[in-house]
């Protein structure tokens, strides 16, 4: 089985405003202590979507355009191939986006 580059774990939709998704809220249970980054990628498609991960200050990484692929952490399914378009921390979330996106399909490292 060929295996990608690297696991997430699919969250469904995020509120950008409010941190909401269907299973918790972000910004409630990581707390804005600036230990979590979001990662914002553009798939092949076009669309963005976030990743969230853990982080300190010192660990956001420049931005390159080197695409990777994703693979689904629990079945290790083909996910999409993406670029990393922008990073910073979780607290800047909700003024990161224009008014007009409400929420982008979420995911977290494993």
């Amino acid at each position: 089985m060929y295996r990608y580059n690297t696991s997430i774990l699919p969250m469904g939709p995020t509120n950008i405003k409010t941190g909401k998704n269907k299973f918790f809220n972000v910004h409630e249970t990581w707390g804005t202590d600036d230990t979590m980054k979001c990662e914002v990628w553009r798939k092949e498609n076009g669309k963005h979507i976030i990743i969230f991960g853990s982080c300190s200050n010192q660990e956001l990484e420049p931005i390159t355009e080197n695409s990777e692929t994703f693979q689904h952490d629990q079945t290790g399914r083909y996910l999409f191939e993406a670029v990393k378009v922008d990073e910073f921390l979780l607290s800047e979330l909700p003024r990161k986006f224009p008014n007009e996106v409400k929420s982008l399909h979420s995911y977290v490292y494993k």
